[in-house]
Parts: structure tokens; C-alpha cells; sequence
């Protein structure tokens, strides 16, 4: 619950990432994403990788992106909590917080 933005896609596509390659002064790069990360990595070259002034998205490499909703569904079903039981505990006590409001 101490740090909701770790949650939000946002954060890592438009703030994290943006500010390693300026950090490091990076003037061409290739991003590659796998599972979770293929999103966060297409979410970062269409709303980010423009942004960034002196750096140069060379290529995007997506390694077991999540392009089938239903098979991930049925991999990470929990009997007892549905898919909430395959997150970590603390995005599952964050979920049941704000159900509770």
C-alpha cells in the first residue's frame, strides 16, 4: 500500500525507464521486454521514446508477450482467490483494500 505507483504501467514506460536511458546518457538502445515487460516496453516506444531528446530507440525485441488472455488466465487461476491468489501478497492485500472502501 506504500507505493501504489509500482502497480501502474505508467510509471515504468513514461518515468523509469525515460530517466536510466538519461541517467546513462544513452544515445541508441534496443529495448526488449518479456511477459509483463512486452507491454511496458510498447507502452514506452509509443508514448516515450519520442520524448527523449539526444536517444534513439534502435529496435523493440518482445520475448513471451501476453497475447493470449485466456491461456495466462487458466495458468494463473488460484481455486481459492481466482487469479488475485498468483500476485504477490502485497498487491493482493492492496486489492482487497480498496474493494473494502
Amino acid at each position: 500500500e506504500e507505493h501504489p505507483h509500482l502497480l501502474d504501467p505508467a510509471y515504468y514506460s513514461e518515468h523509469e525507464l525515460p530517466r536510466l536511458i538519461e541517467h546513462w546518457d544513452i544515445t541508441k538502445y534496443h529495448i526488449l521486454g518479456h511477459s509483463w515487460g512486452t507491454m511496458l516496453a510498447q507502452l514506452f516506444a509509443l508514448n516515450s521514446a519520442t520524448k527523449l531528446d539526444d536517444a534513439e530507440l534502435q529496435s523493440i525485441i518482445l520475448s513471451g508477450p501476453l497475447s493470449d488472455s485466456k491461456s495466462y488466465i487458466e495458468a494463473q487461476w488460484d481455486e481459492r482467490e481466482g487469479n488475485l491468489g498468483s500476485l504477490p501478497p502485497f498487491v493482493q492485500g492492496r486489492i482487497h483494500s480498496l474493494e473494502a472502501e
